[in-house]
C-alpha cells in the first residue's frame, strides 16, 4: 500500500528511499530476481507517475526523482540508460519502406516515457547524450521530412498568382474584326 503523501500511483517522494532501496536489493538477492527485470519494472512505475492526469505539474515528477534517486542509484547509469533507450525505440516504426511511411499517431511514443526521459536529464541522472541516439524521428530524417516539405510549399507557392495567358473565349478573339 502507498504511505502518506503518495499520488495516485502510489508513489511517494516522502517514503523512505534509501529503505525501499535496501529492500528491492534484498529482494533481488533472496529470490534471484534479474537486475534488469526490476529496472524494466521500477521505469514502469516512474513513467506511471509521470502521466499527466496522475502527475501534472514538472515539480511533483522532480519531487518524485528526488525519492528515486537511491532507487536508481541501485543499477548502473549505462543499463538505466540503455532499459530507457529500448522503451523508446519501441515506439520507432519498422524500418521497411511502406511500413514506416504509415505510421499513425496512436503507435507514436507515450507522453509519460518522454517526461521521464526529459525528467531524468534534467535531474542529471542521464545525460541527453544517452537518451538522444534513442528518440525518433532521427536527423536525417527529420532533414529529409523538412526537404520533402520545403519543395512542396515552393512548388505551391510558384503556382499562386500565376494567370494563363493562353485562355480564349468562346469565339475566337485572336482575330480582330473592324467596326464598320
Amino acid at each position: 500500500s502507498a504511505g502518506a503523501g503518495a499520488g495516485a500511483c502510489g508513489c511517494s517522494a516522502s517514503a523512505p528511499a534509501e529503505a525501499a532501496a535496501q529492500r528491492i536489493c534484498q529482494l533481488i538477492g533472496v529470490y534471484t530476481l534479474c537486475p534488469n527485470r526490476v529496472l524494466d519494472l521500477v521505469l514502469d512505475r516512474l513513467e506511471l507517475c509521470c502521466r499527466e492526469d496522475v502527475a501534472p505539474s514538472p515539480l511533483t515528477i522532480d519531487q518524485l526523482l528526488v525519492g528515486a534517486a537511491p532507487l536508481l542509484a541501485l543499477f548502473d547509469r549505462q543499463h538505466l540508460a540503455d532499459m530507457l533507450g529500448s522503451r523508446l525505440q519501441a515506439y520507432h516504426p519498422p524500418k521497411e519502406g511502406a511500413a514506416a511511411e504509415q505510421r499513425t499517431w496512436a503507435m507514436s511514443t507515450p507522453v509519460s516515457l518522454l517526461r521521464l526521459a526529459a525528467a531524468l536529464v534534467r535531474r542529471e541522472q542521464l545525460a541527453l547524450e544517452e537518451v538522444y541516439p534513442h528518440l525518433w524521428p532521427s536527423d536525417p530524417e527529420i532533414e529529409a521530412a523538412y526537404q520533402r516539405r520545403h519543395e512542396h510549399v515552393s512548388a505551391r507557392a510558384t503556382q499562386i498568382g500565376r494567370i494563363s495567358l493562353n485562355k480564349t473565349g468562346g469565339a475566337d478573339s485572336s482575330v480582330a474584326t473592324p467596326a464598320e
